[in-house]
């Protein structure tokens, strides 16, 4: 059975464009990466990191960071700050995480539960919610910090998220030098997205 028939094309097009977040914030900063799937080793989608590669702890939280944010922010999404606080740190009610649209400031999507797909092992923001917290004396006002400035950053890639996503669901796979290709043309013309000092270090 294909990719297509296992999922729906909307799913696809958020886990499509959640990869190429994580894509673009690699490449903008240099950070090779061996390839984009749609379907990886344990069938799911990912961007196969290269065995050995040295990647600084604020490069990677902001790769991470920019996956989620490039999805949300192709469905025109936004997190409060004190969500964004709940998705990373927990909080009293771990059971649902709001996002809002942007335009109307109103509650568009719950998550149910911010531990499975997030903060375990295996989730995107794990070194994140793992580290913050012993690193900061205010982790709540440093995570919404870090978040904002990735929002930004993915924001300023938009035009190369945008077409590695568009690559990505056309072929459902693509090597680090097509990606990094694809990428440098669309943003020809445009500045360079500006790293975060904290990304830095």
């Amino acid at each position: 059975m294909s990719i297509a028939e296992e999922v729906s094309p909307e799913t696809l097009a958020q886990q499509a464009q959640h990869e190429s977040g994580h894509a673009a914030a690699s490449w903008a900063q240099g950070i090779s990466f061996k390839r984009m799937l749609l379907s990886g080793p344990r069938g799911m989608p990912c961007v196969e990191p290269v065995p050995g590669n040295r990647v600084m702890v604020g490069q990677n939280w902001l790769i991470q960071c920019c996956g989620g944010i490039a999805d949300q922010q192709r469905r025109g999404l936004r997190m409060r700050g004190s969500q964004i606080v709940k998705l990373i740190l927990g909080g009293g009610d771990d059971e649902f995480v709001e996002v809002d649209d942007t335009e109307t400031g109103e509650v568009v999507l719950r998550r149910l539960s911010r531990v499975p797909p997030v903060v375990n092992p295996e989730g995107d923001l794990h070194h994140l919610a793992t580290i913050l917290p012993r690193s900061f004396p205010d982790p709540a006002r440093e995570c919404i910090r870090i978040w904002r400035d990735s929002e930004r950053f993915a924001e300023e890639l938009r035009p190369a998220i945008d077409a590695l996503a568009a690559a990505l669901l056309a072929r459902t796979e693509l090597s680090y030098d097509e990606a990094a290709k694809i990428a440098a043309t669309a943003m020809v013309g445009k500045p360079s997205p500006a790293v975060p000092e904290w990304a830095r270090r």
